[in-house]
């Protein structure tokens, strides 16, 4: 399942260590990220049960068009980063990349990979051995571990590339921004999806050919109202995406399509990306707010990195320890219950382990 506040508002990227203070002031910021998290478990709960038990061709098509539409989740996550890291407004340096955002991920990585491997175990039966020590480097190196994982991976390049993008941020008037978007919009998203389509790879590419820049900068864009998407239009965005996702899954499904299985999970896919913007866009007030009380989403925005992180333990705990199979019941209805318990046993979970300050580090 693959993969972007002026000066003195401290630390909130899609990382942050405390998220209040992008709660006071933007909350639209941390309502997207809080919904984004939802999304995910939503996305996650319904593409393992499906994978893991048998079911029948309405809930196989059902559940899959729910995942698919879903896939709004991850760019969201990246566009609230970019909305708060490439504010030129912000101090970021290198030191403050390395120390707080670098190595936060770099330990999630590093904890979350031995967890998961000592899970496996547990599930295989045995105990960890001495040889299990370079399997366990091997897939810290390779992003070998579970499947989510690959976030981290993508977080830490584009915080590595992050002095060079706030540099183009900075430096960029909005004509040249729209431009680069343009840019991006074509080589990012619509080749892409055109060469899935057509099954003819385009000779013609830039050298940074990943999705994630584009997201990074169209949540900056749309942040400083560089680009304006009217809210009625960004729920016609979003409504259309999620139409459109699920009337593919049912033709993918029908048909066999393998292009169609390719695109509806991928990033790169412009429909995966309008829905996208269309969220952010549904959610960011026409002016400027601040939440007098926004406690509770403050809350659940500190907590969002971690859940991304444990729900995954809990989700595959739930399908191989309970396996109880919700298709042999009302499959998609109880699928939507599972999702919400999901999302508040990794909260629980993830408020507890806060409270130990080394976890809090990374967590």
């Amino acid at each position: 399942m693959s993969q972007h506040e002026p000066a003195e508002v401290k630390t909130a990227a899609s990382e942050y260590p405390d998220a209040r203070p992008t709660a006071a002031r933007y909350p639209y910021l941390s309502l997207i990220r809080v919904i984004s998290c939802i999304g995910i478990v939503v996305l996650h709960t319904f593409y393992v049960y499906v994978s893991y038990f048998p079911a029948s061709e309405a809930q196989q098509t059902w559940s899959l068009a729910v995942r698919n539409a879903m896939m709004w989740a991850v760019p969201c996550f990246v566009m609230v980063t970019g909305a708060l890291l490439l504010d030129p407004a912000r101090e970021v340096t290198v030191k403050k990349l390395f120390s707080k955002y670098i190595l936060r991920a770099a330990l999630a990585i590093v904890v979350f990979t031995l967890v998961f491997y000592a899970f496996d175990l547990w599930l295989g039966g045995r105990g960890p051995r001495l040889l299990d020590l370079g399997a366990v480097l091997l897939k810290m190196y390779t992003n070998g571990s579970w499947s989510h994982m690959w976030y981290l991976y993508m977080l830490i390049g584009l915080y590595l590339l992050m002095p060079a993008f706030r540099l183009i941020s900075a430096g960029a008037d909005a004509r040249t921004l729209r431009y680069l978007l343009l840019v991006g919009l074509i080589f990012m998203l619509a080749l892409p999806t055109i060469d899935q389509v057509t099954g003819v790879k385009t000779g013609f590419y830039i050298s940074i050919y990943t999705v994630y820049p584009f997201y990074l900068f169209l949540g900056y864009a749309l942040h400083k109202r560089t680009i304006r998407i009217p809210r009625a239009m960004g729920a016609l965005m979003l409504s259309a995406g999620i139409l459109a996702a699920a009337a593919l899954t049912k033709l993918q499904l029908a048909y066999e399509i393998d292009t169609l299985k390719k695109l509806l999970p991928n990033y790169s896919f412009v429909i995966n990306a309008l829905m996208a913007a269309g969220l952010y866009s549904l959610l960011q007030p026409k002016e400027a707010a601040s939440a007098k009380d926004a406690k509770l989403l403050s809350f659940l925005d500190r907590q969002s990195f971690g859940i991304y992180l444990i729900h995954y333990l809990v989700l595959k705990f739930a399908v191989t320890q309970i396996a109880w199979n919700p298709y042999q019941s009302d499959g998609v209805v109880l699928l939507i219950a599972v999702s919400a318990a999901v999302f508040l046993i990794s909260l629980g979970l993830t408020w507890c382990l806060r409270l130990i300050p080394f976890v809090k580090k990374f967590l």
